[in-house]
């Protein structure tokens, strides 16, 4: 009969604190969905901004490289154009372009290679 009397004062104990307890695991749970969720729109975002961010870069690196073969185009156009070229000739033509063009640091007369 004791044993039956105290079952009963843990059992209503336990239900005492059944409400509160859900809800707080209720609220536990609804944090940890909300915080999946911003988690993962989070990483979505920064995926997104990362390919932006990456074919931004891509372009400027190839217009740039697109450029400095147009240079290189025109020097070979250069020398096809003319009979003989020599050192003067050749300094007189690359100069505006290492003026102008950051990107290329230089462009040697080796006449022999």
């Amino acid at each position: 009969m004791e044993k039956q009397m105290k079952f009963r004062e843990i059992q209503a104990g336990l239900e005492r604190y059944k409400a509160p307890f859900i809800i707080i695991l209720a609220g536990m749970l609804l944090i940890a969905v909300l915080y999946r969720e911003g988690r993962k729109s989070a990483q979505e975002n920064l995926n997104k901004q990362f390919a932006v961010d990456a074919a931004t870069c891509a372009s400027i690196i190839t217009n740039a490289l697109q450029a400095h073969l147009i240079v290189l185009d025109a020097l070979r156009r250069f020398y096809n154009a003319s009979i003989q070229v020599d050192r003067r000739q050749f300094n007189k033509f690359v100069a505006p372009t290492l003026k102008t063009r950051s990107g290329v640091q230089a462009f040697e007369w080796i006449p022999r290679v």
